[in-house]
């Protein structure tokens, strides 16, 4: 029953983050809760937060962002059902190690989605571009 809470936490935080009401500076903990949701949740219930992010992206995007949905939406929807099943991978192995590589994997794979196709899809420039040639990453 905790994992629905931290769910339902989560889809709040994400919902007034979306709206203006909540400033959360671009955090919503959908990772965390949905990696917690697929370690104690039996599989066949990893459906009902998935569909209820899916339904939160479609509010979001129509009636806060008054945008279409896109293609690369599915994108991030496959990115929940991922998450749940990187946490269904935690069962019995709760160790630092593994937790610390589930979040750093699970994030990864988050940040992944969002730059190619934004800037593709939509025209927007990425969030963060290679402005030199010694291939770091600009500092500041």
């Amino acid at each position: 029953m905790l994992a629905y809470l931290y769910v339902v936490l989560a889809i709040a935080a994400r919902v007034l983050a979306g709206t203006g009401t909540l400033s959360l500076h671009g955090f919503t903990p959908l990772g965390a809760s949905l990696l917690f949701f697929g370690w104690r949740m039996p599989r066949k219930q990893f459906l009902i937060p998935v569909a209820l992010l899916i339904g939160t992206d479609v509010y979001l995007n129509f009636f806060r962002y008054h945008m279409a949905l896109t293609w690369d939406q599915a994108v991030v929807w496959a990115w929940y059902a991922g998450a749940c099943c990187i946490g269904l991978l935690l069962r019995g192995r709760v160790k630092a190690l593994f937790v610390g590589g589930a979040a750093v994997g699970s994030s990864v794979c988050s940040i992944g989605y969002i730059s190619p196709w934004d800037s593709v899809a939509n025209g927007i420039q990425p969030m963060v571009r290679m402005s030199n040639t010694s291939g770091r990453l600009p500092m500041g």
